[in-house]
């Protein structure tokens, strides 16, 4: 518990610095251990989660379509741990 505290706390104190919010920060050094293939796949996987959302929001496409899509792309992210 208090190790999680100084963390928050570090990345509200370091947020003027990075730009980053807590949850990025904690996504960023996550990530920081994994080789580059699969810190650019953990990229390119937010990258389409945001637009999948985007387009389900818009009601754009297939609905049912997009939506097997963005439970995909969830699910592989949570599966890389990124």
């Amino acid at each position: 518990m208090q190790r999680e505290k100084f963390r928050e706390d570090m990345a509200h104190a370091l947020k003027p610095l990075t730009g980053m919010s807590p949850a990025q920060l904690e996504a960023y050094q996550r990530r920081m251990s994994k080789p580059a293939s699969l810190q650019r796949e953990c990229r390119r996987l937010e990258g389409e989660v945001v637009a999948l959302k985007g387009e389900e929001r818009s009601g754009r496409g297939d609905r049912a379509q997009i939506g097997m899509r963005l439970q995909d792309a969830q699910q592989k992210l949570l599966y890389l741990r990124c």
